[in-house]
């Protein structure tokens, strides 16, 4: 009795519509219940409204069902953890690297500036040899500092997302060349470390594939938020990607933005035109926002 109510309303449509599927719960013989696929058409014979309907058992479809989404529920868990320890790690291999070698570095320098003033004038040779050195040092602090910044760039944690997303496109356009534009909230939004690690990552991988696949001459960034939902969109007039490229399983990048996002309860979508570009569109629910 509990189902019969359902079974009218689609009865009902059926007198709208002459044919409709759905699911529903059956009682056999033994009063056994379970569900159902009924497709029931509406047709006229001899005059007469008739309906045809045929059941069909989906008890083992539905079984599979559950079994994949508890699959997937344990398999996307298992994705997030592992983003979660990647990060954890990035940011230890950071520290130490900053500080354990950026400190041996400077205190390589101060020695090495110590020795250069012990010598003579007429030791001109070696003192050029010693700021060969010197510079040589200044540069591998530079590199350290810029494999942390990869690593996990300092402004994130400091200073948030928006930040990091104006120094991550300032440092593409130096590496690239190409014209950015970039849009960005006058209003404060506040994030988790996850969220912001996840936009940011996404935004690194986007910038990435319109680096190596869009010869494009131009980027357009944009970061707003609509109806408690952060939208991240990169958009470049580049060769524009295909829809095999997008649903490629070897696409490892786009499978990774993807997933970040769905974990966080979003989406990203990608879309892209012949010789007129690609779109990335990165939609992220948040709660706190300070306009």
């Amino acid at each position: 009795p509990k189902y019969i109510e359902e079974f009218n309303q689609w009865m009902e449509k059926l007198l709208t519509h002459n044919h409709v599927i759905f699911e529903i719960v059956h009682k056999a013989k033994d009063r056994k219940l379970f569900r159902v696929e009924i497709s029931s058409h509406l047709f006229s014979y001899e005059k007469k409204l008739t309906v045809l309907s045929i059941a069909r058992d989906i008890t083992e479809r539905k079984q599979a069902e559950e079994k994949l989404r508890r699959t997937s529920h344990v398999l996307r868990n298992l994705a997030s953890h592992l983003q979660s320890v990647r990060e954890d790690e990035r940011s230890m291999i950071a520290r130490e690297v900053h500080d354990e070698l950026g400190q041996v570095l400077t205190v390589l320098k101060i020695h090495v500036s110590l020795l250069s003033n012990k010598l003579r004038e007429d030791q001109g040779d070696l003192k050029e040899k010693i700021n060969t050195v010197l510079n040589f040092i200044d540069d591998t602090v530079e590199i350290v500092q810029r494999i942390t910044s990869k690593l996990r760039p300092g402004i994130l944690d400091e200073l948030g997302l928006i930040p990091a997303i104006e120094w991550q496109t300032e440092e593409f356009k130096k590496v690239t060349g190409l014209n950015c534009s970039i849009s960005l909230p006058s209003y404060e939004i506040k994030l988790d470390d996850d969220r912001s690690t996840a936009i940011f990552r996404i935004f690194q991988e986007a910038l990435t594939n319109v680096m190596r696949h869009a010869a494009a001459k131009r980027v357009s960034i944009v970061i707003k938020t609509v109806n408690k939902n952060l939208l991240l969109e990169v958009t470049d007039n580049g060769l524009g990607i295909s829809i095999n490229q997008v649903r490629n399983p070897k696409s490892l990048g786009i499978i990774s933005m993807k997933e970040r996002a769905l974990i966080l309860g979003g989406e990203v979508s990608i879309e892209g035109m012949p010789n007129k570009g690609t779109t990335v569109t990165v939609i992220i629910p948040v709660d706190d926002i300070d306009k």
